[in-house]
């Protein structure tokens, strides 16, 4: 697992999870690469033909390409917007939920990923979602 860090926080900002929470959760998958702040925000890909209807603020993204290779996509958000529960939340239920897809999407075959395919983890101001997308 590599981990790199692309932006620092301004104060009023944070990211959803720390570099220790994360590597604690996901340093048991080899071909993850987790990604602080490449973007501001989560954009969605120009060739995703079916877009899911998001309505809270996306705070990360796994993407899985041909070659199996992941990139963890964290986004910065606003202290204000996201309490300390909604970081438990994150460490107890999305990373697990991420670590488990992301050992799915690299037990597969190499026939079976046709494209990239993609989980969207987004936060409403109650609780985290998810949401899956395929595209070539």
């Amino acid at each position: 697992m590599q981990i790199r860090k692309y932006r620092e926080v301004n104060p009023h900002e944070m990211y959803p999870v720390t570099k220790k929470q994360l590597k604690h959760a996901l340093s048991a998958v080899q071909e993850v690469t987790a990604i602080y702040g490449l973007n501001r925000k989560f954009e969605f890909d120009s060739r995703q033909p079916d877009k899911p209807d998001i309505n809270g603020v996306v705070v990360a993204s796994a993407s899985c390409h041909r070659d199996k290779t992941i990139h963890f996509y964290l986004f910065p958000i606003s202290k204000a917007a996201y309490p300390e529960k909604a970081n438990d939340d994150f460490v107890h239920f999305v990373l697990p939920h991420v670590k488990a897809w992301m050992e799915q999407q690299v037990a597969k075959p190499e026939t079976a990923i046709l494209g990239i395919e993609e989980l969207i983890i987004e936060w409403n101001g109650q609780k985290h979602s998810f949401y899956y997308s395929k595209f070539l």
